[in-house]
């Protein structure tokens, strides 16, 4: 009996130590390079929340400016409060040198948003966060909604003195644009809407042929994150003089409230010019 009782306390210490030891084996090896990256992707989505400019600065590279004093001031510029929570939903290995994560971001003045994706990168500079132009559609009448797509950089929106002006006025806030290529241009800036349709009345021309006249207005918001939410737009074609009948056309929205929104004005034509109000 007592050989027996020895015998099983031999086998299963046995099988112990071998499940042990297979599990030690098999075992997958950590992944330093992912853990940091994604320490890095927590630490910069962290400042994001926070609207910690210089953290967000030290942790990411932005394609949406050209230098460091103009990304800092877009990043003033575009913070926001509605950011209530971040999840990295997922990180993938492209290298070692290289990962591609997923973002669920939660917006208190949005109700559904798309996963957003960064590159993690090890630059010259460390692991940085590579940050894209992109654009969201949340206009849920579209069949792009909820899409993301490649964005127009900040830079390249961002209007010379006096070529693009939105500014509060009587009305939500006033715009006026003088425009030769199609490069979008983005209001300097914004405002808040407190109802679903907006309606935009002013003027415009073409230099080059008035009946060509085509302009497109778009109410957006740039993100500091990088993207650019998209809530309505309307193109109006025609020449509409400034002496003469102004053009007046409502914009419905996908969302409302919107808080810090943009008007973004497009050229579908030649040389335009032109100037209005947006009104609630």
């Amino acid at each position: 009996m007592k050989y027996a009782t020895r015998f099983c306390y031999v086998l299963v210490l046995f099988l112990i130590l071998n499940t042990s030891m297979s599990t030690a084996v098999t075992a997958a090896p950590v992944d330093s390079n992912q853990e940091e990256a994604l320490q890095i992707a927590n630490a910069y989505l962290d400042a994001l929340q926070n609207n910690d400019v210089d953290r967000m600065m030290r942790y990411s590279y932005d394609l949406n400016y050209i230098n460091e004093e103009s990304r800092r001031e877009g990043y003033n510029r575009f913070a926001t409060d509605s950011l209530d929570h971040y999840r990295v939903e997922s990180i993938s290995k492209v290298d070692d040198q290289e990962y591609e994560i997923e973002v669920q971001y939660t917006y208190t003045d949005v109700q559904s948003y798309p996963l957003i994706p960064y590159t993690v990168l090890n630059t010259n500079d460390g692991w940085k966060v590579i940050i894209k132009p992109l654009e969201v559609n949340l206009n849920p009448d579209s069949s792009e909604y909820m899409s993301i797509k490649d964005g127009v950089p900040v830079y390249q929106m961002t209007p010379d003195e006096g070529k693009l002006f939105a500014a509060p006025r009587a009305a939500v806030a006033y715009y006026s644009f003088d425009l030769q290529s199609s490069t979008p241009l983005l209001g300097s800036s914004s405002f808040n809407i407190t109802q679903g349709t907006v309606t935009i009345n002013g003027y415009q021309s073409d230099r080059v042929s008035s009946s060509k006249a085509s302009v497109k207005y778009e109410i957006v918001k740039p993100l500091s994150s990088g993207a650019v939410n998209w809530y309505g737009q309307k193109t109006i074609a025609g020449s509409y003089p400034q002496n003469g009948s102004w053009y007046s056309s409502q914009i419905s929205l996908s969302a409302s409230p919107i808080t810090d929104a943009r008007v973004r004005i497009t050229n579908l034509s030649y040389d335009v010019y032109g100037a209005g109000n947006v009104y609630e």
